[in-house]
């Protein structure tokens, strides 16, 4: 695993965007539980924590964190994922 840098900035945008949209096909199963604005959710930065915010879900969006880190683990990359509004 390796901790991600800022030029790992679009690379992550395209995994976490990748991952909102197969979430979005989930919604009603697995993450029925988790508020959130499925027609605007989006990768919106990565910070030097290093965290990756994912904009247009509610902060106990508790599945959908998980889901995403683990595609984010998949990749590679051992990042928290922070949802907000």
């Amino acid at each position: 695993m390796r901790v991600p840098t800022a030029a790992d900035t679009p690379e992550l945008e395209r995994i976490v965007n990748k991952a909102c949209k197969s979430a979005h096909r989930k919604r009603n199963t697995d993450f029925k539980n988790d508020a959130v604005n499925w027609a605007d959710l989006y990768f919106a930065e990565l910070e030097t924590n290093p965290r990756v915010i994912v904009e247009e879900a509610s902060p106990d969006a508790t599945e959908l964190r998980k889901f995403i880190e683990g595609r984010l683990w998949d990749a590679g990359f051992d990042v928290e994922v922070v949802t907000e509004w």
